[in-house]
């Protein structure tokens, strides 16, 4: 088997290291901090902080959606029934004020409806005239937990997390005789590439839960993407901006800004500006900082949730936060996935650019890496048992439940062969 450093301690991090270490392979990730225990912390640049998380593939541009999510929902699916990995299928709501198309992942959505066909009561504002949209089932990671699951099971099955700050100039002391690109905003720094980069911005408000609401026609737990007209809300181009909800157990994350730029040498991020009314809220730490944040993502997930949930939603205790989700070539390539090498001559597997769908895109992702690495050579048909001690009662615990699954999952899916992005 081979010796694999995974560069990066993110999602698509941790997430590639148990799908390798599963195969078999001695893998350690090398890291300047680790998101489960960064978690809750602030730093812009770490976008595996801030998600909510859905398993959506819409902000994102790669091959095949479709496929991806279909791969991506088999692994939820499994973690799902482990029970304690914070995983959990809901209703989910997209909803527009103007018609929008199908989107291309919607043949491998779960109970897929279209709001026209459907009598379930969607999102909406007052002053809303129209509505299209549609509605399914959607896997949702209580990001906290499932961080702290992951890294975890990654440990259990033997896998190895050294600190280390990953530069071009430490590369060569790095061992491991491949190399796997999880580096996120940083990964161009590390490994050029002639593909653009785009920083989207993105404004978070966190609200004390008060627990999972439900849907008030039908009792589900739920979560929404909505967006309006641009009068009501609008980026700096004059396009409908969105809003969402995302409740969580710890807290309420509403959302929220994409807003296009860059980020300099220093860390300084320069883009698109927000437009119209703002109100400033606290981001949470020591020190008394506060950032301007849109005032439609208070005032319609207010209204929006108020309707559909009959809770309103208390936002004197709001909080906001931000971060960078590094998005590599929008609007052609998409995210980084393929095969290259490394100034000494080492098999690097990229995975990396998927802007805000990392979670999304993690376990489709890392699979698509194992099988890259696979056509380059490399087996994929070993096996790594979890470590530590049984439970008590000498049943299976859950994070050996998972593996087992996880593990004749892949064995189902390894000897598929892709075709991996350009590099």
């Amino acid at each position: 088997m081979a010796s694999i450093s995974v560069l990066g301690g993110g999602i698509s991090g941790v997430t590639t290291a148990v799908m390798l270490r599963l195969f078999g392979h001695r893998v350690t990730i090398y890291t300047e901090r680790r998101a489960d225990r960064a978690h809750g912390s602030h730093d812009p640049m770490t976008a595996s902080l801030y998600p909510a998380a859905s398993v959506i593939p819409h902000a994102v541009t790669v091959d095949n959606p479709a496929e991806h999510l279909a791969d991506a929902q088999a692994f939820f699916e499994i973690l799902r029934r482990a029970e304690d990995f914070g995983v959990r299928r809901q209703l989910h709501f997209e909803v527009f004020e103007a018609p929008e198309p199908d989107p291309a992942y919607a043949p491998a959505l779960i109970d897929y409806h279209r709001l026209a066909d459907s009598p379930r009561r969607p999102p909406s504002r007052r002053d809303a005239s129209t509505l299209h949209g549609w509605h399914f089932q959607v896997y949702f990671a209580e990001t906290p937990i499932y961080l702290r699951r992951l890294f975890s099971l990654f440990e259990r099955l033997g896998g190895r997390i050294v600190r280390r700050t990953v530069t071009p100039d430490a590369l060569p002391d790095i061992p491991g005789e491949i190399l796997v690109n999880a580096l996120g905003g940083a990964a161009p720094t590390v490994f050029p590439d002639e593909r653009p980069a785009s920083y989207i911005r993105g404004i978070l408000v966190l609200i004390p839960s008060t627990g999972l609401p439900r849907h008030r026609d039908t009792g589900q737990h739920l979560s929404y993407n909505y967006t309006p007209s641009n009068a009501a809300y609008a980026r700096a181009d004059g396009s409908p901006a969105g809003v969402y909800a995302y409740p969580r157990r710890d807290v309420w994350v509403l959302g929220g800004t994409k807003q296009d730029g860059q980020v300099d040498d220093d860390g300084r991020w320069r883009g698109e500006p927000l437009v119209g009314e703002t109100v400033d809220l606290p981001v949470p730490g020591p020190d008394d900082s506060r950032i301007p944040v849109p005032k439609p993502i208070l005032d319609l997930n207010r209204e929006i949730l108020a309707d559909l949930t009959g809770e309103t939603p208390e936002m004197s205790d709001a909080k906001a936060v931000f971060g960078y989700r590094y998005a590599r070539d929008p609007d052609g390539d998409g995210i980084r996935l393929g095969i290259s090498r490394s100034p000494d001559g080492r098999l690097v597997a990229h995975n990396t650019g998927h802007g805000g769908a990392g979670v999304t895109l993690s376990w489709s992702s890392a699979l698509r890496v194992a099988r890259a690495l696979q056509s380059a050579g490399v087996t994929m048909n070993g096996s790594a048992p979890v470590s530590g001690p049984a439970p008590a009662d000498g049943t299976l615990d859950a994070a050996t439940k998972a593996t087992v699954r996880l593990a004749r999952r892949l064995r189902e899916l390894a000897g598929n062969q892709i075709t991996a992005s350009r590099t």
